[in-house]
């Protein structure tokens, strides 16, 4: 570990937490035959940084307020840590992510009415395409929450233009194909870029219209209308 760290702990009394550790590898255990009792949403992007964890966690704290037993499924180092369980996909080799998410959905899907799966990165994307089939496999989601963010056109980090609204749908919707019959049910759209209310309503019309779902920035807004559309509450 890192020595400042274990000076600091050691002086004030606590202990260092490696939130990203990988967990114990059960790759032979993997593969539910059948559903967990909630319904499992996953949340999706067109791209990096656009709002798949801020959209996770405020889709389960609005379907608390609605009296709708809800967990999050965390799958990043801020997730887990906030959460308090969960694990950091990056941190694993990407055959491990499916066998992982997998385990997560199971370990708290039963009993609940909604789980929702904290997604990392954009199917098109080159710094994380290779994390996307394992989290769409091991989740094997009812529904898809996909999350873009206004005014964005090429790749974070990359000088590549951003593939269509209807492309991601059709390419999410077709990778899980094999194991979930899902579609993509609503969009979050990251509006923080856009400067007043009424520009951002706008822009979250615009977007509901190319997704062909209903839409909302669940930060500068609510997340009422993702819940509606996926029938919760």
């Amino acid at each position: 570990g890192d020595p400042a760290f274990e000076r600091a702990t050691a002086a004030g009394g606590g202990r260092v937490v490696d939130v990203g550790a990988p967990p114990p590898d059960r790759s032979g255990d993997a593969g539910r035959d059948a559903g967990v009792d909630a319904e499992v949403l996953l949340t999706v992007g067109t791209d990096r940084y656009v709002g798949t964890s801020s959209t996770a966690f405020e889709l389960v704290d609005a379907a608390r307020e609605r009296g709708v037993d809800a967990a999050l499924v965390p799958t990043s180092h801020v997730g887990a840590l906030l959460d308090g369980r969960g694990a950091s996909i990056d941190r694993l080799p990407i055959g491990r992510v499916h066998d992982v998410v997998d385990g997560l959905v199971r370990e708290r899907g039963e009993r609940r009415d909604l789980l929702v799966v904290e997604g990392q990165g954009a199917i098109c994307h080159p710094g994380s395409s290779g994390q996307i089939c394992g989290l769409l496999h091991g989740a094997r989601p009812d529904g898809l929450v996909l999350c873009h963010s206004a005014g964005r056109e090429l790749m974070h980090g990359y000088d590549v233009d951003i593939p269509s609204v209807a492309t991601h749908v059709d390419l999410y919707e077709r990778v899980a194909a094999p194991v979930a019959e899902t579609a993509v049910l609503a969009g979050a759209l990251n509006t923080m870029n856009v400067a007043t209310p009424p520009a951002a309503r706008e822009a979250v019309a615009d977007f509901a219209e190319r997704l062909g779902a209903p839409a909302t920035d669940p930060l500068r807004f609510d997340a009422d209308a993702l819940l509606d559309a996926v029938g919760l509450g």
